[in-house]
């Protein structure tokens, strides 16, 4: 799988997942709702970066970028559970697989800006 070109295209959907979530809720006042949407946001920002030859990808990389911006999908979703208890929700099946599906984020994020140990990729890939 090619990572650094289907990560303009997860940007994109990025952009488009919090686009939409403001269009149809509007802006959030509450914390524990506009700090996850920002991490959203700023990943959505590091996807499109790392999938084109910029002066940033030069200096940092692009797979580093890449498992920023995974790392920082994980970390928005734990904070949504987080935030769920902090509500009083209590653990709700949705609560343990966000949960799950942060802790495979992280770890394929984690992964990627070491320089793919686990997970297949090129860090000296052209855009």
């Amino acid at each position: 799988m090619n990572y650094r070109r289907v990560s303009r295209w997860l940007g994109l959907v990025d952009f488009a997942v919090v686009g939409g979530f403001l269009a149809v809720v509007g802006v959030p006042k509450s914390v524990g709702i506009a700090f996850p949407l920002g991490c959203f946001l700023v990943a959505g920002v590091l996807f499109v970066l790392a999938g084109f030859d910029t002066p940033l990808t030069a200096l940092v990389g692009w797979h580093r970028l890449c498992g920023a911006a995974y790392f920082l999908l994980a970390v928005a979703l734990v904070l949504n559970a987080t935030f769920g208890f902090l509500r009083d929700e209590g653990a709700t099946f949705s609560t343990v697989w966000m949960v799950g599906f942060a802790l495979v984020l992280g770890f394929i994020g984690v992964d990627l800006a070491r320089g793919g140990r686990h997970v297949e990729i090129d860090p000296d890939e052209t855009a």
